[in-house]
């Protein structure tokens, strides 16, 4: 995998930003019982709102959201790095799970290029 270089502004800065990826596009129903889990195994950079206050936790193809997991509250933006490991893919997660914290809804997860 090659290096995610930022664009750059005026002032030769970074500028924090990548573009999302073609087909990348992750629409999840989840609800209060049952965590869902979606592959984003192609990407280093995520960004994930939701329609309902929910929790979410990223790992391995074992990973699963629970009460305990990572609050994010119902049109909150976020966007999550996946890993750090710029000579490759050591250590990075390979997949969300979600789970609605009290009421069921959407989850919208994007991949970044």
């Amino acid at each position: 995998m090659q290096h995610i270089l930022m664009p750059r502004d005026n002032n030769n800065q970074t500028i924090p930003l990548l573009r999302y990826k073609t087909n990348g596009c992750h629409n999840v129903v989840i609800n209060t019982s049952t965590a869902n889990s979606v592959s984003v195994a192609s990407s280093r950079i995520i960004s994930i709102v939701s329609t309902v206050d929910c929790l979410f936790e990223t790992g391995d193809v074992s990973v699963v959201a629970t009460a305990n997991s990572h609050y994010l509250p119902a049109g909150a933006y976020l966007d999550l790095a996946l890993g750090a490991d710029f000579a490759g893919r050591n250590g990075f997660h390979d997949n969300i799970s979600v789970l609605a914290a009290s009421s069921a809804g959407y989850v919208y997860i994007s991949e970044r290029d």
